[in-house]
């Protein structure tokens, strides 16, 4: 029995500099091949990107073409057409040339693979049947038709000439081997030179260069396809696949103790994340600690599922057009808990409104703007649902797309505000999706400086505590931030001014007993100060994230009257529920 085990020894690396502070690639060191491999992205015909990433993974309606042609009977296709020239297609272009249509080496296998020839005939010096081999024994020859069941032999190439056939094909490809190359996080590759680093830095304006830290990376089949993946999606291709890389060199730059010291825990929250020196993070379960009494509880009449809207981080919505992110500090929670789901159901049912509960990458290991980002892609997904775009039929058939609201709580809340912020400047284009209104309720924002109401709280908090306020932001912000980070405090110093977007009707919801009260208070008034249009419904005697900690509580039901009339006074939001 011959045995073949696929190998990968030939895995490219480039050299990542790495802005510890910033959490980005600045830029890379890369050789021949690896620019080779980028450059090779041009060449793939747009079937094959389809069929590398997945059919449903594809931004944009592309996935669907491929899906369509999958299920076409073939008394549709033309004689002599082939559907797989369309799913399968060939890689004509020279600087694609390689075993492996990435120009990378495919993930290696630990098993063993059987090969079988024909045994009929085979002494035959003239018979043709030795010409063919098969790794599924029992196959029929194509020369005489018999059964392949003679097993063979598999014999390792030579070293010497392995390496001499690599250098062979190095010398192929697209660019010459002759100078090093630099490539950007947005894949701008160039000649590199010492002057045109020099100038790259200063471009990048660092002012401190203790922060730029230099790490090699491998560069394999997966890495490949997830940066052709990024670069139909991010202009940070770089930064995107090696985040977590990213965030460890981030942590060990900043930790005074060193990188010889054994990993220990440098943030503990509650037992639920524990994150380690070294970037590791340990994640229990959260569903503890944000346990409300009773599970989840179905409303007749109310219907909801799980659908996928990015199916390269496995993320989900759950439909039970108002668009609702949970709370958590950035850093716990989800969808499908029973607070946030139980909140989801009770608004669909007496709204009416078909809520869309999205679920985000949370920190520390995935540390923001990744949530925001989440939200951002969140809303292209719903634009192609809403321009029919391999559209939800349960969602098509319940939602107005022209009359969204984008609400949340706590960190849902600060996201919701952020994701708002984009979609009003245009970042996405979510159009025909029209967002006519945004509802902040217990806004978890931050800042340096203590409010009276952080400065002065009292002994017992039952929700959420300063404490806790900053420990989220120090798990959640991008290593070295303060809480006046853009993220945390939108009118920080560094945050960019809101006046000039054209923001939709705001309803904040405020809960007397807050800590963060006097933030919520400071973001309506500076919001009229600015004349934009905003509501504000305070809820005296409440603490924060009472909404879902008593979803079924009377001032729930008030609040959901509050949602309710600020829906109707604008007109905007007639979706309702699916009733059996």
């Amino acid at each position: 029995m011959a045995t073949a085990a696929a190998s990968n020894t030939s895995v490219l690396s480039m050299k990542l500099l790495i802005d510890t502070k910033a959490q980005r690639v600045l830029f890379a060191e890369a050789s021949k091949d690896v620019v080779d491999f980028l450059f090779s992205l041009l060449a793939l015909p747009v079937g094959t990107a389809v069929k590398l990433l997945g059919k449903d993974s594809m931004v944009g309606c592309v996935g669907n073409l491929y899906i369509s042609i999958e299920k076409l009977d073939d008394m549709y296709v033309q004689a002599g057409a082939s559907k797989d020239a369309l799913l399968s297609p060939t890689v004509l272009s020279p600087a694609a040339s390689n075993s492996s249509v990435l120009r990378l080496p495919a993930p290696s296998t630990e098993q063993n693979k059987s090969f079988f020839r024909c045994g009929y005939n085979y002494n035959n010096y003239n018979s043709s049947c030795r010409s063919y081999v098969t790794d599924t024994s029992g196959t029929k020859c194509p020369s005489c038709s018999n059964q392949m069941t003679t097993e063979c032999y598999y014999v390792e190439g030579d070293p010497a000439q392995k390496a001499q056939n690599a250098a062979a094909e190095g010398a192929k490809g697209f660019v010459q081997g002759i100078v090093t190359y630099t490539v950007m996080d947005d894949l701008t590759v160039s000649p590199m030179s010492s002057i045109s680093s020099i100038t790259l830095l200063n471009t990048f304006a660092v002012k401190d260069l203790g922060a730029l830290k230099e790490k090699t990376v491998q560069l394999g089949y997966t890495e490949g396809l997830a940066i052709l993946r990024a670069s139909l999606q991010s202009k940070t291709v770089l930064s995107d696949p090696f985040s977590s890389l990213i965030t460890l060199t981030s942590l060990r730059a900043s930790t005074m103790s060193g990188d010889n010291m054994a990993p220990h825990v440098v943030e503990d929250f509650a037992g639920v994340i524990q994150l380690f020196s070294d970037g590791t993070v340990v994640r229990g379960d959260d569903s503890a600690f944000l346990a409300v009494p009773g599970a989840v509880q179905d409303l007749p009449g109310v219907q909801w599922k799980d659908v996928v809207y990015d199916a390269t981080h496995n993320l989900t919505v759950r439909l039970p057009v108002l668009v609702y992110f949970h709370g958590g500090g950035y850093c716990i929670g989800a969808p499908d808990q029973p607070p946030f789901h139980n909140f989801c159901l009770r608004a669909a049912g007496e709204l009416p409104a078909v809520v869309l509960s999205v679920q985000y990458r949370l920190a520390p290991e995935h540390r923001l703007p990744a949530a925001i980002d989440d939200g951002a892609a969140f809303f292209t997904w719903l634009r192609g649902q809403a321009a029919g775009a391999g559209a939800d039929t349960w969602l098509a058939e319940s939602a107005d797309f022209a009359r969204t609201f984008i609400s949340g709580l706590s960190a849902g809340a600060n996201l919701a505000h952020h994701v708002t912020v984009r979609v009003a400047s245009g970042r996405p284009d979510v159009d025909p999706v029209r967002v006519v209104g945004y509802v902040l309720i217990d806004a978890f924002f931050g800042g340096v400086e203590r409010t009276a109401a952080e400065a002065n709280t009292p002994a017992s908090v039952p929700s959420l505590t300063v404490e806790m306020a900053d420990q989220f932001w120090r798990m959640a912000l991008p290593v070295g931030a303060t809480r006046d980070h853009p993220v945390a405090n939108p009118f920080g110093p560094e945050s960019p001014s809101l006046e000039p977007v054209a923001l939709p009707p705001a309803l904040v919801v405020v809960s007397g007993g807050d800590v963060l009260r006097d933030r919520l208070m400071d973001y309506v008034a500076r919001l009229k100060g600015m004349g934009k249009e905003v509501e504000l419904a305070e809820f005296e005697g409440e603490h924060h994230g009472f909404s879902v900690l008593q979803p079924w509580s009377t001032a729930s039901g008030e609040l959901i009257q509050v949602l309710k009339q600020f829906k109707t006074k604008r007109r905007r939001l007639s979706q309702i529920a699916n009733y059996k």
